[in-house]
């Protein structure tokens, strides 16, 4: 990851694994482009969305830059049908 953010190429990568480290180093990018905002810099929905999206964005079945809509858990790695966390529901997530 650490050649690709700093405009290297990686040794070896597949095309999901480039299009995950490409989505981080735009949202890093983004991060450090903003780094000195100051006082006009406000974290909102809007920043959070985007940078979902820069990081999400090859996964377009994934909603990416938009709130859920649904459930959210995260699979146990032995069974894929176990979930080993369950977020919230989405109406106690606050905005």
């Amino acid at each position: 990851m650490e050649a690709l953010i700093s405009g290297e190429e990686p040794l070896e990568t597949g095309e999901k694994t480039r299009a995950e480290l490409e989505g981080y180093q735009r949202g890093m990018t983004y991060i450090q482009a903003l780094a000195d905002a100051g006082d006009d810099f406000r974290y909102d929905a809007g920043l959070l969305n985007g940078l979902h999206f820069m990081l999400q964005g090859h996964h377009l079945d994934k909603r990416p830059g938009r709130w859920r809509d649904g459930p959210v858990y995260a699979t146990s790695p032995n069974d894929p049908l176990v979930p080993a966390y369950t977020a919230p529901e989405q109406a106690d997530v606050p905005l």
